[in-house]
């Protein structure tokens, strides 16, 4: 069981579906009052379903925003 855990956790394939599960529940015009921005998807990935809200998230964006940017 624990080998099976170690797998699923190493794999970049189920770790996209995890973190498209959790914005498909949290990041939605019916919790945000509106269309998620990426802004809100990256601060609700780095704080929590009310992340999009916390002033503690802002300096993770900024640093997405800048490879975003960069791309």
């Amino acid at each position: 069981m624990q080998q099976n855990f170690l797998i699923w956790v190493g794999s970049i394939v189920i770790a996209d579906r995890v973190v498209r599960c959790y914005m498909k529940r949290y990041a939605t015009p019916r919790r945000l009052g509106r269309e998620a921005t990426m802004q809100d998807i990256a601060r609700i990935h780095n704080g929590g379903p009310n992340g999009y809200k916390k002033q503690a998230t802002l300096k993770y964006w900024k640093k997405v925003e800048k490879i975003l940017n960069a791309g």
